[in-house]
């Protein structure tokens, strides 16, 4: 069972359970359990690094030496996954957003530096919360996740190009096509004020951002 905030969209998240249900029979887990560092691992570096859009970077240099290093990848993918285990375990959502800059800006500044070693130019924090927020998405499919519900309450949507479509549309009206932004793109200072207003857009409904998120998704990405 996901989390219990989630039970009115069900049917989306099962879709998304369904997307890497393949993986987890292949490697015999009884269940999603959200405390496997094996699972926090696989949705990492195989799902979250992938929504991230790393095929977008773009070079800086050019030749043989032009590459992502794996090794390197793989030291701060685990950093990242140690850092998902440890908020885990507090139990805590005391300070969401502050947990979330921290992780963003921190995983910004070691891709940036111990990954991309200047090859690429520097991902934003767009990027960053990319990864973060699609693990988020994914643990919050877990079979366990409703005993850590209070770690979700708070969480943010996913801004990518569905839901920035939907949010200059549907939220920030009066804001001119030129001066939209591109998910990939934003300053963490661009990133709050976008959750922001999307946090008071759906107060006045008595609805939570990281639960209406998930039937936005499906409805704009066919639009």
């Amino acid at each position: 069972m996901s989390l219990k905030m989630l039970e009115s969209k069900k049917e989306y998240v099962q879709n998304f359970i369904n997307s890497y249900m393949k993986w987890y029979k292949e490697h015999n887990f009884r269940e999603l359990d959200i405390m496997n560092e094996d699972l926090v691992m696989y949705f990492i570096k195989y799902k979250s690094y992938t929504d991230m859009q790393v095929r977008t970077l773009r070079k800086i240099i050019t030749g043989s030496n032009a590459h992502i290093d794996s090794e390197s990848k793989d030291v701060v993918l685990n950093w990242l996954k140690d850092e998902f285990v440890k908020y885990l375990k507090t139990g805590q959502n005391t300070d969401f957003d502050g947990w979330h800059k921290e992780i963003c800006t921190n995983f910004q500044d070691k891709f940036n530096n111990e990954v991309l070693k200047g090859k690429y130019k520097p991902i934003q924090f767009g990027k960053a919360q990319k990864i973060v927020n699609m693990t988020i998405k994914y643990l919050s499919t877990c079979d366990n996740a409703y005993e850590y519900e209070q770690l979700f309450t708070n969480c943010h949507m996913v801004l990518d190009s569905f839901i920035l479509r939907w949010y200059y549309t549907e939220v920030s009206t009066d804001t001119k096509k030129s001066l939209q932004k591109i998910w990939s793109n934003l300053s963490y200072d661009e990133y709050l004020e976008i959750q922001n207003k999307i946090r008071v857009y759906f107060l006045n409904k008595e609805q939570l951002p990281f639960d209406e998120e998930w039937e936005i998704w499906e409805q704009w990405k066919n639009k």
